[in-house]
């Protein structure tokens, strides 16, 4: 797995999909529930989400950060878009 591969020495929970209300995706048909169990039970300090940057993944993080504000979990995202530095060639036509 990439993650094992990058060096990560943290736990992973795959919420296995986003929040799609449209198409009948809540948080029920996700992995919450798994994942609040876990954070509880293990005394977790920092939680790093890695969510699309879509509309679904952004309200998934939204969502758990809101869950999580309560029990003093520290809520982060890693990084999306542009590193600094990129330079783009635009055309001019």
């Amino acid at each position: 797995m990439a993650l094992e591969r990058a060096g990560f020495r943290g736990r992973y929970h795959f919420l296995q999909g986003a929040l799609n209300p449209m198409e009948g995706v809540g948080p029920e048909q996700l992995r919450i529930r798994e994942l609040m169990s876990r954070i509880s039970d293990e005394s977790v300090p920092e939680l790093i989400l890695c969510t699309n940057p879509n509309i679904g993944g952004e309200a998934t993080a939204m969502y758990l950060a809101r869950q999580l504000q309560p029990l003093g979990i520290k809520v982060t995202r890693i990084a999306s878009g542009l590193p600094v530095g990129v330079i783009w060639n635009m055309p001019t036509s």
